[in-house]
């Protein structure tokens, strides 16, 4: 194994390949089996896992660390129209076999940012520490097993809600290091967490916009979407789910409008393909690390 030539990796198409050419090696019998080899089933040894990961440029999830998804929730009301949302999310990406989680912002203790600097003047930390102990922390260590990253919240004002905003607020410099350049300027922040790129999807639900007028009410997805710096990955997909209602709403029933909202099979099923969509691209490893390319949106996948 230890003579497989930097050559002879770039010549191997995928991983599933350079897999399969690794179990000939070792088990040249395999040869005339007619179903793939998985070397991760056929008893490989721990020290020899990681000898084909560190020389293999493209990171291979074993059946031993399944892919996660994790989803950021900012909304307030835990059974209402966002978390049906992030939910079905969950749904598409646990179809393709990943390992899901929702973190309700909500149900944490998340204080406000103090500006101490504590996180900012630390240079050499994967997480930067913070003066108050709450669960932030706890947070930000399941981010960093993540292999994407959903964020959901209502939308409040036009934006995302206050404790979505909170939130990003104290995680900026524990997640990102002020050593980044953008057009000149240094001191910008950039990623800390950068031992695998995170797939990034946003999902915001307005209650009383309807989806053709989401241009003047939808601040909070551009917003969200260049989070995607902090967890050292680039967004896949996002979804705006504009206000259906009931019915036809008359006279006085748009002061209530709020109360007439419902989702819709359709939007349901768009939150599921969010989901798919990004399992897919981790399957793939079409999602890449930040750049500052993708942050100036010149660099906007096709």
């Amino acid at each position: 194994f230890c003579e497989v030539s930097p050559a002879f990796q770039r010549d191997l198409k995928d991983v599933w390949d350079f897999n399969f050419a690794l179990s000939l090696t070792l088990n040249p019998a395999a040869a005339g089996n007619p179903e793939p080899v998985n070397p991760y089933q056929n008893g490989l040894t721990s020290a020899l896992q990681e000898c084909l990961i560190e020389c293999n440029p493209i990171m291979v999830i074993s059946e031993e660390d399944p892919m996660k998804v994790l989803s950021l929730n900012g909304t307030y009301r835990p059974k209402q129209t966002t978390t049906r949302l992030a939910q079905r999310a969950l749904d598409g990406a646990a179809s393709l076999g990943a390992d899901t989680e929702m973190v309700m912002l909500r149900d944490k203790n998340i204080q406000f940012c103090t500006n101490c600097l504590t996180c900012y003047k630390d240079l050499e930390s994967e997480i930067a520490p913070c003066t108050i102990d709450d669960d932030v922390g706890e947070i930000l260590q399941k981010v960093r097993e993540a292999d994407g990253i959903i964020l959901a919240s209502p939308v409040h004002c036009g934006f995302v809600t206050g404790l979505m905003t909170a939130f990003i607020e104290r995680i900026v410099f524990r997640l990102c290091r002020p050593t980044g350049e953008i057009m000149g300027l240094k001191g910008c922040p950039e990623p800390r967490l950068t031992g695998k790129a995170r797939a990034v999807a946003t999902i915001v639900s307005a209650g009383g916009i309807p989806p053709e007028l989401r241009a003047y009410c939808d601040l909070g997805t551009p917003w969200l979407k260049d989070a995607a710096m902090f967890f050292n990955g680039e967004c896949v997909g996002d979804m705006y789910a504009g206000a259906v209602f009931a019915k036809e709403l008359k006279d006085k029933e748009w002061s209530r409008s709020f109360l007439f909202r419902e989702l819709t099979e359709g939007q349901l099923q768009e939150a599921f393909d969010l989901g798919v969509k990004m399992v897919q691209a981790i399957q793939n490893q079409t999602v890449r690390p930040f750049s500052l390319q993708q942050l100036m949106g010149a660099d906007t996948p096709t």
